[in-house]
């Protein structure tokens, strides 16, 4: 247990608030090359469907580029927290999801995955997303609109997020 107040006390957990604006981060397409591993899937012979509901798919995903490198660098002015959608229909995406966020971020974001089929429900200041599925266009902040021609990288990301906090 840590003497530092700045932390949270694991034995009392009535309030998980910090002073740092809440950002949430999409899994699929934003952090993770997910189309690149649904191809991979199926150049084996998997249709579409197959592909997109097969066990394993979650835990074999690449980071995108400049993805591990930008969340570490935000996450010291914003509490992150990952906010997927996993599949209905693929019940292995669900634990699949939670190991690869383990594997990739053992205590950055510990406890910090959400899954939801509305994102539209939490509050925060940051989505970043590449669909407006899920209830993305019901969430209240910013809505920050991955891989499109205002924000086509996470290189673009960080330098206008870091420039918001400047403020």
């Amino acid at each position: 247990m840590s003497d530092s107040p700045a932390k949270y006390n694991m034995w009392d957990r009535t309030t998980l608030k910090t002073d740092k604006p809440v950002l949430y981060l999409d899994m699929d397409g934003v952090i993770c090359d997910y189309d690149k591993r649904v191809a991979e899937l199926k150049e084996f012979g998997l249709s579409e469907h197959e592909a997109r509901n097969a066990e394993g798919l979650f835990i074999e995903l690449e980071p995108l580029i400049g993805a591990i490198e930008s969340i570490h660098k935000l996450s010291e002015f914003f509490d992150i927290y990952i906010l997927s959608t996993a599949p209905w229909s693929n019940v292995a995406s669900w634990t699949e999801k939670r190991i690869w966020i383990g594997e990739y971020f053992p205590e950055l974001l510990e406890k910090k995955l959400i899954l939801s089929s509305n994102k539209g429900l939490l509050k925060g200041e940051y989505l970043i997303d590449d669909r407006y599925a899920n209830g993305v266009g019901d969430f209240e902040g910013e809505h920050i609109l991955f891989d499109s021609p205002e924000f086509p990288n996470w290189e673009v990301i960080t330098k206008y997020l870091l420039d918001k906090r400047a403020y």
